[in-house]
């Protein structure tokens, strides 16, 4: 059972190539409409950019915000030396995509994915030498399919199986 999760979790997206099959001619026309929809959206959403600075003058954190000033894309939040500290993706004030926490050289600590606010997805947290510590799934907030953690040498230690948040038998 513990096989076919994995596998089943770890299964690369299919038919990655079938973008390579599209006429020359729809390419183009393709093309045109993406570049018509960007130049729309580009003049048309008046985006706001929040920024927080700290005392030496470096940036302490920026936000993209709509115009009634609810997060709707990329936060940032930085280290006092510069380096980033925490980037998350919102859209219409609720996480959406990815959140990422680093220390203070800039290593990974954390990677985790929401869908409208909620954990959604794979969560990855790190060993400070920058091998996964803990590997779980979410679904919809909770702890869903399998929970794997490792040593500081990626080996495996534990696996845990949730079902919609419920601990199962292992």
């Amino acid at each position: 059972m513990v096989e076919n999760l994995i596998n089943s979790n770890s299964q690369l997206a299919r038919n990655s190539h079938s973008l390579y099959h599209i006429p020359l001619s729809n390419a183009i026309k393709i093309s045109f409409i993406g570049l018509t929809f960007f130049i729309f959206n580009s003049f048309s959403m008046n985006a706001i950019t929040d920024k927080k600075l700290f005392e030496n003058g470096k940036i302490e954190s920026k936000v993209s915000l709509d115009n009634n000033g609810i997060k709707n894309g990329v936060e940032r939040k930085y280290n006092k030396n510069g380096t980033i500290k925490y980037i998350a993706h919102y859209k219409n004030g609720q996480k959406n995509g990815t959140e990422e926490w680093f220390d203070r050289d800039g290593k990974i600590l954390s990677q985790t994915h929401y869908k409208n606010d909620l954990l959604d997805g794979v969560e990855r947290i790190y060993h400070d030498n920058g091998v996964v510590m803990v590997e779980r799934r979410h679904k919809n907030g909770k702890k869903h399919g399998l929970e794997i953690k490792f040593n500081r040498n990626s080996m495996m230690c534990n696996i845990l199986i949730y079902n919609n948040g419920i601990l199962q038998e292992v």
